[in-house]
């Protein structure tokens, strides 16, 4: 079976990602990332996160299109509010306004404890910069992707 093909917006995201024993994607959506982050070797298991069922119920389509459901973890959550949601060496939050962003980031204080996040926000981008700034996250690397017309 081929690959999932991504997006550009979500293969810069995925490009981010180094090697890995688990990811977690927070507002997986249709749970394309975590499904090609494990087809490409990079993870060995993947959490797909969503506040809402019905992406929830698309991300697990996703994954067992290509046979890969038994190394998903499925999770409805409000941002990184699960158990074990530790347990992720990188965490993945994408596709949604920075302010809600800030706002995971800010529910979730573990955080500041050497986790690798890779944030790609849709909009305020500065104001993320700025929360990560005052709470003493490091940004190691930036890039731009365009995708459509957007630019992310």
């Amino acid at each position: 079976m081929d690959s999932i093909h991504l997006s550009p917006r979500l293969q810069m995201v995925a490009d981010f990602v180094p090697p890995c024993a688990c990811a977690a994607d927070i507002g997986t959506d249709h749970g394309y990332l975590p499904v090609w982050l494990l087809q490409n070797g990079v993870v060995q298991t993947a959490i797909a996160a969503d506040i809402h069922v019905g992406p929830l119920a698309n991300a697990r389509k996703s994954a067992a299109a290509y046979d890969l459901e038994e190394r998903v973890r499925f999770v409805q959550a409000d941002g990184l509010q699960f158990p074990d949601a530790q347990a992720a060496d990188v965490i993945t939050i994408a596709g949604m306004g920075g302010e809600t962003i800030c706002a995971i980031l800010a529910a979730t204080p573990w955080l500041r404890q050497g986790k690798r996040l890779v944030l790609q926000p849709q909009s305020a981008g500065q104001a993320l910069r700025q929360y990560l700034a005052e709470h003493s996250f490091a940004i190691e690397r930036e890039a731009l992707a365009k995708d459509g017309h957007f630019f992310y």
